[in-house]
Formats: C-alpha cells, sequence, structure tokens
C-alpha cells in the first residue's frame, strides 16, 4: 500500500486521522484495492459484519490478478471516522485470522505483490480511471462496453469525486442542470420558513438518494437512476443508462444494463438473464447508407460528420434547415436535415469528423433545392433520435462526385439538378468586389478562376463572410500549383457564360490528399 511499503497491513477498526491516512493509503491500491470494476460481481452482507464483493476480470493479461486478491472487504462502519480495508487471497475467505486480542490495534497482515502497487500519487485517481475506463471508452462510449465497467466505492464522498473526474475526461460540451429549491411553509408561517431556509442554504444540501443541485452531464456520460420510473420498462431504482442527448429540460438516455427499443431482447436461452429484471443487451444491426429502405423507420447507421451548415434558400438567403452530409465506412454520403430550433442541440452533439451510431430517424425524398448528393433520400433527425459516439476509425476522410466542365455547362440552371462538384487549379484570385448601396443589400463576392488540364477556366464565385476573409497570405504560401476541391456548388449561365456559385452548403478544400489532386498535379 502507498506509504506502507510491500507488505501491506489492513486494519479492521481504526479510528481518528490514523484511520484517515491508512484509507488514503489503502485506495492507492487502485487496481485492485477498494475501488474495483466489479463486470460481473455481486456485493451483499455475510452476517459477520462484513460487506463481500466479489470480482470477475475480463480476459487480460492481468486476470492473473485473481489468484491473488478476488475479495474485497470492507466492514461497515461510521462514515465519519472509522473506516476498514481487507485484501484476501481466493480460498481464503474462510481462513481469516482471529485478530490479535493483546494488540491494542486489533490488527492481522495481509500481503500485496509488487505487481500490484502503485504509488499514492496526485495521478492516482487518473491512474484507476485509466485502467477501468480505458482511453477508447472515454473517447466513444457505447453501451456494450459500459456493461463491463463500474467503479465501485464505500462512500458518496468517493463517487462523487471520481464521477467529477471521468466527466472531465469525456469528450463534448457539459450541459449543468440546477435544482430549484424551496422549503414549504407549514400553515401559515411561510415568511419564517423562507427566512430560516433560503433558496441559497438549500442548494448546499446534498442528501443520498438525490441529486446534487448543480448536475452536470455530458452525452456518452454513464449515470443511474434514483427512482422507480417504469419497472415493466427496465427503467428502476438503480437501472444504469448511458446519456444519448441533453436537452434543456429533458435528458435522453439508453439502458446499459437492461432492453430498450431499437434493442430486442434475447431469444438464445444460453443468453438467459441473471438477474430479474436486468436482460441482456444486443445491438441493433447496422446498414449501409446505399442499403436504406425511405419506407423503413427502426433504422441503424454508423456515419461520420463530414459536413454541416444553415441551408439558405439561394435567392432570400433565408434559413430554412440545419443540414449535415454523413458518410459511412463504404465511402457512401447522404444528407441529414434537422429543424432550426433543434440548431443548438445538433450542432453539439454532431461534431465535424467525429463518427456516431444514429437511430430512430425517418427518410424522406430529396427536395429538388436541396439535393446536394446524387441519392433521392434525406434523413430527418428529430428529438427522439439516438446519436451514440463510436471510434472514428475506418471512415473516409473526403466525398467527392466530380464532373467534367461538359457537364458543368448541361447541369447549368436545370431544375432537380444536384449541385456540382469540381476540381482544378486555381488559375486566378480576384480582389473582393463589393455591390450594393443604401437602398439595396450590400454584397461582397470574390471570382476564383479554375482550370482543368484542357486549360479551360471556369468562374467560381464566392460570397459575404467567406470572399472577405479569404486568407490570401496563407494561399501564397501553399505550393503551387494550388489545387482546389469544391463541393454542392450551384451552376448557372445567368450571367453572360457558365459559372458556378457558392451555396450556404458550398465547402471547398485547397490541396486536399485525394487521388485527383495528386493526379493533376503529376500532369
Amino acid at each position: 500500500m502507498g506509504g506502507l511499503g510491500r507488505r501491506g497491513r489492513a486494519r479492521a477498526q481504526k479510528a481518528g486521522e490514523r484511520a484517515k491516512r491508512a484509507w488514503a493509503q489503502t485506495t492507492s491500491l487502485l487496481k485492485h484495492g477498494s475501488n474495483w470494476a466489479v463486470p460481473n460481481g455481486r456485493v451483499a452482507n455475510n452476517g459477520h459484519g462484513y460487506t463481500t464483493g466479489t470480482c470477475s476480470l475480463p480476459e487480460t493479461d492481468t486476470k492473473k490478478v485473481t489468484y491473488y486478491i478476488t475479495n474485497v472487504i470492507w466492514k461497515h462502519a461510521d462514515l465519519g471516522y472509522n473506516y476498514g480495508v481487507i485484501m484476501i487471497p481466493e480460498g481464503l475467505i474462510d481462513s481469516i485470522p482471529e485478530p490479535d486480542k493483546a494488540d491494542s490495534q486489533n490488527t492481522f497482515d495481509v500481503n500485496i505483490p509488487d505487481e500490484f502497487y502503485i504509488p499514492d500519487s496526485d495521478a492516482a485517481l487518473a491512474n484507476l480511471i485509466n485502467f477501468i475506463y480505458d482511453q477508447m471508452t472515454l473517447q466513444t462510449p457505447t453501451a456494450t462496453d459500459l456493461q463491463k465497467k463500474v467503479i465501485a466505492c464505500p462512500k458518496n464522498e468517493s463517487a462523487d469525486m471520481i464521477n467529477a473526474k471521468v466527466l472531465s475526461m469525456l469528450n463534448g460540451q457539459q450541459q449543468v442542470y440546477v435544482s430549484l429549491d424551496e422549503a414549504t411553509p407549514h400553515v401559515n408561517d411561510g415568511g419564517e420558513t423562507e427566512l430560516l431556509y433560503p433558496p441559497e442554504y438549500l442548494n448546499l444540501l446534498n442528501f443520498a438518494g438525490f441529486p446534487p443541485h448543480r448536475l452536470e452531464l455530458k452525452v456518452g456520460a454513464p449515470i443511474i437512476l434514483l427512482r422507480n420510473l417504469n419497472i415493466s420498462g427496465g427503467l428502476c431504482n438503480g437501472t444504469r443508462l448511458i446519456v444519448t442527448q441533453l436537452l434543456n429540460k429533458v435528458i435522453e438516455a439508453r439502458i446499459i444494463t437492461g432492453t430498450i427499443i431499437p434493442m430486442t431482447e434475447a431469444k438464445d436461452p444460453a443468453m438467459a438473464p441473471v438477474d430479474k429484471g436486468k436482460l441482456p443487451l444486443i445491438e441493433a444491426n447496422t446498414v449501409s447508407i446505399a442499403d436504406i429502405k425511405p419506407t423503413e423507420t427502426n433504422q441503424t447507421i454508423d456515419v461520420r460528420v463530414y459536413r454541416k451548415w444553415v441551408a439558405k434558400n439561394v435567392k432570400t438567403h433565408v434559413a430554412s434547415n440545419f443540414c449535415a452530409i454523413l458518410l459511412d465506412r463504404k465511402g457512401d454520403a447522404i444528407q441529414a436535415n434537422m429543424d432550426l430550433t433543434d440548431l443548438d442541440n445538433f450542432n453539439r452533439q454532431l461534431q465535424l469528423n467525429n463518427a456516431y451510431r444514429i437511430s430512430c430517424f425517418k427518410c424522406e425524398p430529396i427536395k429538388i433545392w436541396d439535393r446536394t448528393l446524387p441519392n433521392n433520400t434525406t434523413l430527418l433527425f428529430g428529438k427522439y433520435t439516438s446519436i451514440i459516439p463510436i471510434s472514428n476509425t475506418n471512415f473516409p476522410e473526403h466525398y467527392f462526385n466530380f464532373v467534367a466542365y461538359n457537364e458543368v455547362n448541361e447541369r447549368a440552371d436545370i431544375p432537380g439538378a444536384p449541385l456540382i462538384d469540381y476540381i482544378g487549379c486555381i488559375y486566378r484570385i480576384s480582389d473582393p468586389i463589393r455591390s450594393g448601396d443604401a437602398t439595396r443589400a450590400r454584397r461582397t463576392r470574390r471570382i476564383i478562376d479554375i482550370q482543368n488540364l484542357d486549360g479551360i477556366n471556369l468562374p467560381f464565385l464566392i460570397w459575404g463572410d467567406e470572399a472577405e476573409n479569404f486568407d490570401m497570405n496563407q494561399y501564397e504560401k501553399m505550393e503551387k500549383p494550388v489545387i482546389i476541391a469544391l463541393s454542392s456548388a450551384w451552376a448557372t449561365k445567368r450571367y453572360g457564360g457558365v459559372q458556378i456559385n457558392a451555396t450556404s452548403a458550398t465547402h471547398y478544400y485547397l490541396n486536399p490528399n485525394i487521388p485527383e489532386a495528386t493526379y493533376i498535379r503529376n500532369v
């Protein structure tokens, strides 16, 4: 134990400051001490004043620890000062030595193997969390992973400290919920009650079984229910869940130890539940973007967020939807639309270049003016859509559907034609061109001439902030020729010749790492 050397001494009865120091030293046995992962363990009172916990470890190199320490026992004690922890090797639970009555400290010795010793330090808590919740779990938590991981604490104080640390290590924006506390007056003493128990005082109270006044959460955080909400549906006191969405007044979560749509109950008798009310969790099957059926609603996809934007009407510039382009591992793309009233929520949940498992969405035919991709289906996300972070490995970096110059000419001003993806070398960039006056809208545009390998230039117009903020200094420092790949531009002949205009969905990349750019540079 930390500070006690290789031969750890666990005391069954301690008191005062010496007990506090011993407890702090005991918990520095991070991997296999009083804080411990219990994936399939049980905790029960053995009738002798001790609480026993048995641990079942995953198949790892550290499973040999079960030979040394598989039972963690802490004595029921006054939470104020009396602490005790005993770690007993497997098979010796029935031969715990009787305390030496001649020893005033009432102690006996337990050997702690060197490989399980972790020195007490400022990084001790982080080491514990990183051992139980590895980096993959912290970055992309899933219900399946969290079923196998938990840190058990004998005191609420320790649990609160660990919860705060784990939450700070999760990705995403933190959402804070505060309680509205007030004392209920008795009969007609409302003024006196309010004076004796002001909200500031009530906010400081923290009772077991009640959430704190300030509840801090993130999407992907594991939580636990404190009340029976729906017993038949598995929402009981003690049910563990993973947060999937945080709204202003609603916390949406998916059950970790149980079953909930779109998950299904196991039919295999070998997978029968071991605890009443606790069913094995089976993830819904995912489909690829190419296999999405517009008429079906119960579908799940694994996708990476490639782009997101607020869609605006080309002519009026009035905002209509919040949109995103999603890529699957096969390289297919699909657009998802969300209502503007949910902009803040989905903008927070769908982070660029992160991957998610998404379910509970609808499909609809693509709108003519909204067609950024060649497919005919758009996803609709709403308040019931489930978005769970997953690993972003094996997803493509880019998606383009490039067209040639003559195809741009053919698609110009054609209703229902998909927006244009185009690639070429930057031939010339104009200075900002400002138009309009006090009687008309003032607008700024900049023209980028894009040259293909046939030497034909195609004007590309960018507008507003994109035109004003184009970084010419950075452009001048780039390797020449600079390849530009743009996506979702509008082709038109209305201004004396074919050109492509930026829309709210347009995005361009300079010198992207794609095969087409490499080919153009080599030629």
